[in-house]
């Protein structure tokens, strides 16, 4: 009797350790935060205004607004997990042909924003991005493009359930953290003892608003089925544009001149004066 009641204590001990050690482990697998930029606006001539901002808890945080025409679409962009918004310059440079203003800023730790990332301070900064962008950069929602790139889509995706907007345009997108785990057999394992929801289907039910979904065909971060699950459980409107031979990182690239028509196209279709505007619940 008393060797069964120690190796349950020693089994129990050892899920509470790895519980634990999960917890303190998990952002490092979930956010890649780097400060350095590789490029600014000023790098590829783009006007651009730093923007600093707080998030709820007081964090001071850090973006970019890049002009465009006056009465254009103005693009809220929520970036991935890794580097900071240094990394999207070239993206930027490449969909300057769109005609839109942009406003895309750095989470937590991400280039200059200060304090140390988590999913409750993504979430909050997250917010805080759509507050800012609302009441100095597009107060009117007619011509607000949501617009979020792999983890982004989390934080484009809350937005879009919540707020009125024109439209949202999710580019390799996961279904949520479980499902991303389970792509790997020992990454599912250890999310057993993981807290981390990041659910971007848990928003998308909620979304009554025009979504285009782009996504690689040979993703090998992001499998392509992760946005062809999203595509059957999202409400219509919908679409779901395939970038054939396109990876993670360059479906911008590989898209090319078809990419940025195609992206063209969704937002002048969605996002102009007296285009329907979506209501959250």
């Amino acid at each position: 009797m008393r060797k069964l009641i120690v190796a349950a204590m020693i089994v129990a001990l050892s899920i509470l350790v790895m519980k634990v050690l999960v917890l303190l482990w998990q952002n490092r697998v979930a956010f890649f935060p780097l400060k350095e930029w590789p490029l600014t606006p000023a790098d590829v001539q783009l006007p651009a205004q730093d923007v600093e901002f707080r998030a709820s808890d007081g964090v001071l945080l850090h973006g970019w607004y890049v002009p465009g025409p006056p009465d254009g679409p103005v693009v809220l962009y929520f970036h991935g997990n890794g580097g900071n918004i240094g990394y999207c310059v070239e993206f930027l440079q490449r969909m300057k042909p769109l005609g839109a203003s942009w406003f895309l800023f750095d989470y937590r730790q991400y280039g200059r924003s200060e304090g140390k990332i988590s999913e409750e301070g993504f979430l909050r900064d997250v917010d805080a991005a759509f507050a800012l962008c609302r009441e100095r950069y597009c107060r009117d929602p007619n011509r607000l493009v949501l617009w979020g790139f792999s983890l982004g889509n989390v934080g484009a995706a809350r937005i879009a359930a919540r707020e009125k907007a024109a439209c949202l345009i999710m580019e390799a997108p996961f279904f949520n953290a479980s499902s991303m785990a389970a792509e790997n057999p020992i990454m599912q394992f250890l999310f057993l003892f993981s807290n981390l929801s990041l659910d971007t289907s848990h928003y998308l039910r909620a979304i009554d608003l025009p979504k285009l979904m782009i996504h690689g065909t040979h993703d090998q971060m992001v499998p392509f089925h992760q946005s062809q699950a999203l595509f059957r459980l999202a409400p219509p409107p919908k679409e779901l544009y395939p970038v054939e031979g396109a990876d993670h990182n360059n479906i911008f690239l590989v898209g090319g001149d078809q990419y940025l028509e195609k992206v063209r196209g969704f937002i002048r279709q969605h996002a102009g004066t007296g285009t329907r505007v979506a209501s959250g619940p």
